[in-house]
């Protein structure tokens, strides 16, 4: 889908005249020691916004990697629920609504494939138990997010070692390229698979549609690992087999075209793909954030609506030229992507790459383009003392956020990395954030690239009182992805997003949609529930308030995991009830009493106090004097009522008895306690 473009010839014009605001909107930045900021090599001053407006669309995501330490490798299945729930409900906290996670990280899979092999940071995990990632999937989006699935194309390790060693590893893999020496090109400190061996290519391609035909993704995502360091002369003979295919003229260039064929035809696969199977998967590159270095002036635009410039106001690592060989600004012109998320890790004060200066000249180039652009903040750079008002303004990351206001092109932000997040020098920023401009959930923008999908829209509403609130619930609507939810005491107004109070999506365990609004119970609202597609298309609200409510969930209102014992059950001996929090889709925390019984009909309350441990409970007991099975439970109970979990029953095996010599000082012991040593 094409924008008509606004612009003739004449509006072909030169970016030289500095821009100018009103007063009342804009500032010139000043940092936390008192710097005014100015454009690099310049004394035009950098202007931020005074307010903060809140977009109708904004893309707020984290990169998430095991490689890079922000969730712990596999043990146990608890344990990784553990971890990756972990990071969602710290998603939730800072209100980010798009996890990109590292799936495809030295041409190894953390998902189910033949393709290629487990990754280590996973090992041990059976797929045909547990397909963690399918749960994960279906998570994320039970929480409103979009789920990136990132990977790296063509990288095989960061070491370097000869094509066949490599090789001999993939030998249980015949239909990874890998497994052929011809297809590793090793460099100055790693090796990748040869992007110029067209059977590399179809291998990633091959990955990729795998990928999106097994798991629900939102995404294709790679970052800037195309080609590698290496010596000029390393793909020569690739080159020479293969240039005759090629109008290139040089090696350079060819590079550079093997690159560009891999996208180009990834994404006609993917397009292809969801017109024939209504999906919506879009394409998306992060690279690093200088295309290349030039003067920063974009010189118009031609027919197609593609910027004329030699590149942004910099000096540093461009990602066009040696070593990575990547085009990104053609793959924007050429529209074979869908969004673009230039990592901009820089600081303001940076002086050889600035923050401001990239992001205008990125806004410039995608301005009549529909591709999306979103900018990559480096949240770590905070903790390098040499990384300017990264490390010196504890105020850079939210300036970085009221910075990209200004360009109604930049449509949002993906931080690097997610365990910085937590990292205690980044809080007061991440808090202004948070309490002053993220104060709302954010909606995903619409992918501009896509026809876009109407889903059909809800058209009944199941709403009751809690103590902290009120419960919606509805059926999931054909076509629809995700569904936003706007409340007023007024009139709602469904643009506003101010006025948007949650993203939620399906709870595939009930077949609904299911949302609890905090809310001040004792005033009247007007709520509208509106469903949104694949391509972030809103459907028509549906309306309803709190003056007419249901009189009870039509729902579970949580769920339990399994309850299980630990330790020998025979008299006497000690043992454990275990079990994990609910999962309390509606409602406040559950309070937890458990139960014992003889016969499954005459419930007995258990004396004892549960022992909590993060969001593991376990009761400590001894076993009675009894032969006879027990029978256990737990009910869990809010104000919307109670749930009870599994039935577990203790039936002592006879072999797990003490003899019958202990048996009799046991009783003994009990009785006139006294300590008698077992067989004496």
């Amino acid at each position: 889908m094409k924008k008509a473009l606004i612009f003739l010839l004449t509006l072909a014009f030169v970016f030289i005249v500095p821009m100018t605001f009103a007063s009342d909107e804009y500032v010139q930045l000043v940092t936390a020691d008192g710097k005014k900021v100015t454009y690099r090599n310049s004394t035009e001053p950098v202007m931020i916004p005074t307010t903060y407006n809140t977009p109708e669309r904004d893309f707020r995501g984290v990169w998430v990697s095991q490689y890079a330490g922000d969730v712990k490798n596999y043990t146990t299945k608890e344990s990784f629920q553990a971890e990756l729930l972990s990071v969602l409900d710290t998603m939730e906290k800072y209100r980010l609504n798009t996890i990109i996670y590292h799936l495809r990280i030295m041409n190894d899979a953390l998902y189910d494939t033949k393709l290629s092999p487990q990754g280590s940071w996973i090992k041990g995990l059976d797929f045909n138990e547990w397909d963690y990632l399918e749960w994960f999937i279906d998570e994320v989006h039970r929480r409103g997010m979009e789920f990136h699935a990132w990977l790296n194309p063509y990288r095989i390790q960061n070491s370097v070692a000869s094509p066949k060693v490599i090789s001999e590893r993939y030998k249980d893999y015949p239909l990874n390229p890998a497994s052929n020496p011809e297809n590793i090109l090793v460099g100055n400190s790693g090796a990748i698979l040869n992007p110029g061996e067209p059977a590399v290519r179809e291998f990633v391609i091959d990955t990729c549609m795998e990928l999106i035909a097994k798991y629900d993704i939102d995404a294709i995502h790679f970052d800037d690992y195309f080609y590698i360091s290496m010596s000029p002369s390393a793909d020569l003979d690739t080159y020479n087999k293969y240039k005759h295919l090629s109008n290139t003229t040089n090696i350079e260039d060819w590079r550079r075209e093997q690159v560009d064929l891999f996208i180009h035809e990834l994404s006609k696969e993917m397009r292809l793909y969801n017109r024939t199977y209504n999906r919506q998967v879009q394409l998306g590159i992060s690279p690093s954030g200088i295309w290349r270095n030039g003067d920063g002036i974009v010189h118009g635009y031609d027919k197609n609506g593609n910027a004329i410039t030699n590149g942004s106001n910099t000096s540093g690592f461009a990602h066009y030229g040696n070593y990575l060989f990547s085009d990104t600004k053609k793959w924007i012109d050429e529209e074979w992507i869908d969004y673009i998320i230039p990592q901009v890790y820089w600081s303001f004060t940076q002086p050889v790459a600035p923050y401001a200066d990239i992001v205008d000249w990125w806004a410039k180039v995608v301005k009549y383009k529909d591709v999306n652009l979103y900018i990559g903040m480096g949240l770590y750079m905070s903790e390098n003392d040499k990384s300017y008002s990264w490390y010196t303004d504890k105020y850079e990351a939210a300036n970085q956020i009221l910075y990209n206001t200004k360009h109604d092109k930049v449509d949002g932000v993906s931080i690097y990395s997610y365990k910085h997040l937590n990292a205690s020098r980044n809080q007061i920023g991440l808090n202004k954030i948070l309490n002053e401009y993220w104060t709302n959930p954010g909606l995903t923008p619409i992918i501009e690239t896509a026809n876009p999908v109407i889903p059909e829209s809800v058209n009944d509403v199941n709403i009751v009182k809690t103590a902290k609130g009120f419960v919606l619930s509805w059926d999931s609507q054909k076509n629809a992805r995700k569904y936003a939810i706007y409340r007023s005491e007024g009139i709602v107004d469904i643009n506003d997003p101010r006025q948007l109070v949650g993203v939620v999506g399906e709870n595939k365990q009930f077949d609904l949609v299911i949302f609890s609004d905090k809310a001040d119970i004792t005033k009247d609202y007007n709520y509208a529930v509106v469903s949104v597609s694949g391509t972030n298309t809103k459907g028509e609200a549906y309306f309803l308030d709190t003056k007419t409510l249901d009189d009870g969930v039509n729902f579970p209102f949580a769920s339990f995991d399994d309850i299980y014992f630990t330790g020998k059950l025979y008299p006497n001996n000690s043992y454990q009830i275990r079990f994990r929090e609910a999962k309390v889709y509606a409602g406040s925390p559950l309070e937890y009493t458990l139960y014992y019984s003889h016969d499954q009909e005459n419930w007995f309350k258990v004396e004892g106090k549960l022992i909590q441990s993060g969001t593991s409970y376990a009761l400590f007991n001894t076993y009675p004097y009894t032969i006879a099975p027990t029978y256990y439970k737990v009910v869990g109970e809010n104000e919307l009522g109670i749930i009870e979990s599994n039935i577990i029953v203790a039936t002592p095996e006879i072999n797990d008895f003490p003899t019958f010599m202990d048996y009799v000082f046991i009783i003994m012991k009990d009785r006139l306690s006294k300590v008698i040593p077992s067989g004496s």
